[in-house]
């Protein structure tokens, strides 16, 4: 990880957006920016650069952040994507993202940042 990055963490359950931050910061982000709804997640990406983005796809209401995401890849942010869906059929269907499975763990995200921040970045069209 590089030093002090900005992650931005969009989870629309506040208990687990929570513990998730805290989870972040202990692993040594120190600004860990969250963000409950996919309107507030873009107003914050467009006030802010984050090298780091963690978002549940599901966001309650019938917000799905899949695009969202993909905006972020494409201006070169490193995404995260979280679901209870099965990750490996996702991710053959959005290239250059990370998909991990719910419940998070500490290994799960540690992993998916190290594989996230290796890949190759996306050009925009």
């Amino acid at each position: 990880m590089t030093a002090e990055p900005a992650i931005l963490y969009v989870e629309d359950e506040i208990i687990i957006a929570l513990d998730t931050a805290q989870t972040l910061e202990e692993m040594g982000f120190s600004n860990v920016v969250v963000a409950h709804t996919l309107d507030k997640a873009r107003r914050l990406a467009a006030e802010q650069t984050f090298q780091i983005a963690l978002l549940d796809i599901n966001l309650g209401g019938g917000e799905i952040s899949l695009d969202f995401g993909i905006e972020l890849r494409e201006r070169g942010t490193n995404v995260i994507f979280a679901s209870g869906y099965n990750s490996d059929e996702m991710r053959l269907e959005n290239p250059g993202c990370e998909f991990i499975e719910k419940p998070l763990t500490r290994k799960t995200i540690r992993d998916a940042v190290v594989r996230a921040e290796s890949s190759p970045p996306v050009a925009s069209a």
